[in-house]
């Protein structure tokens, strides 16, 4: 709009503009401090019971596949 004059004038900018009326914006209610320490303490629990899933998964799968290395590198000879 101004090229690089509107850059440098900020307050010719401002004026441009005009006010923009504020927006009235209510806070939400809040929980209390022992309400959020609790739900992270849950939250926390999920997650370590989920990771912990999730390495024991991981070994299932990594044993399997080194079952079937195993088997496929070991066949019986067929004299």
């Amino acid at each position: 709009m101004y090229g690089a004059a509107g850059l440098t004038n900020t307050k010719e900018r401002k004026k441009a503009m005009g006010k923009q009326p504020k927006k009235n914006i209510t806070p939400l209610p809040t929980a209390s401090l022992e309400d959020k320490f609790a739900a992270l303490q849950r939250e926390n629990e999920y997650l370590r019971a989920e990771n912990a899933l999730l390495k024991k998964l991981e070994a299932l799968i990594q044993e399997e596949e080194a079952a079937k290395k195993q088997g496929k590198s070991q066949k019986p000879s067929t004299n």
